[in-house]
């Protein structure tokens, strides 16, 4: 009976090794399962771990790019300087309105094999994304 629980728990960890992700494993564009005919979220993951993310509801729209890395199946972003939330609250002897980018850092993304999933709510302004993001294959 030992051999066989230590026999099960080396197969266990061999298959939860075997199957983490690299960057180069993870990058591809990702598409909201919720994405409609005037509302998008799509999340594109470069191989040089730079990220963009696209996102709009009719005429509310915007591009947002940063850098990620990944730990424990967790994907993190961070926003590059000019979509950060302090440069959006600057304040200017004149007042311009400035557009709102969500701040993606503050949402962790679960990766799973073909889709990743925020792990909280992302507040674009014109609505809120939470769902999964189906990965893109390849076309060829």
């Amino acid at each position: 009976m030992k051999r066989f629980v230590l026999l099960i728990s080396i197969l266990l960890t061999s298959l939860a090794a075997f199957g983490q992700t690299t960057p180069k494993q993870l990058s591809g564009d990702y598409y909201s399962v919720k994405n409609k005919s005037e509302r998008w979220s799509i999340l594109s993951l470069l191989d040089n771990q730079t990220f963009k993310y696209n996102y709009g509801l009719s005429g509310c729209q915007a591009v947002i790019t940063g850098r990620w890395t990944i730990k424990k199946n967790l994907l993190l972003l961070k926003n590059d300087t000019e979509f950060n939330s302090e440069n959006q609250n600057a304040s200017d002897s004149v007042k311009i309105p400035r557009p709102f980018y969500p701040d993606l850092s503050k949402t962790n993304w679960t990766v799973k094999t073909n889709w990743i999933k925020p792990n909280g709510t992302i507040d674009c302004g014109c609505f809120k994304e939470n769902g999964k993001h189906k990965k893109l294959k390849n076309a060829l």
